[in-house]
């Protein structure tokens, strides 16, 4: 009974994610992860000293310089693989928003 109650909720994990196109400008990067109390504020610093402008920013940010080779992560102390892959993504793709 627990092997298909397993099986039943990992289909419906699954089932829940999101597919896209890798399109990586870099494959190779250096990653620092930062865990600060106040994401919007640290990540507004950041945007500014790099002369970004960015429209919005909810769990988390990413910084890249641009040849990708350095990137930097910034989440809350609580925060998700989902959020945490998400700012990832950022590293090796830069913007993938719409």
């Amino acid at each position: 009974m627990f092997k298909k109650v397993a099986i039943l909720l990992t289909l419906t994990m699954l089932a829940g994610c999101e597919t896209f196109e890798v399109n990586n400008k870099t494959n190779t990067t250096t990653v620092s992860w930062f865990v600060v109390d106040n994401v919007k504020q640290v990540c507004n610093e950041l945007f500014k000293l790099h002369n970004i402008k960015q429209k919005l920013m909810v769990d988390g940010c990413a910084i890249w310089i641009e040849d990708f080779s350095i990137c930097v992560i910034v989440t809350p102390k609580i925060t998700t693989h989902e959020v945490v892959g998400h700012e990832i993504r950022h590293c090796f793709e830069g913007h993938f928003h719409d």
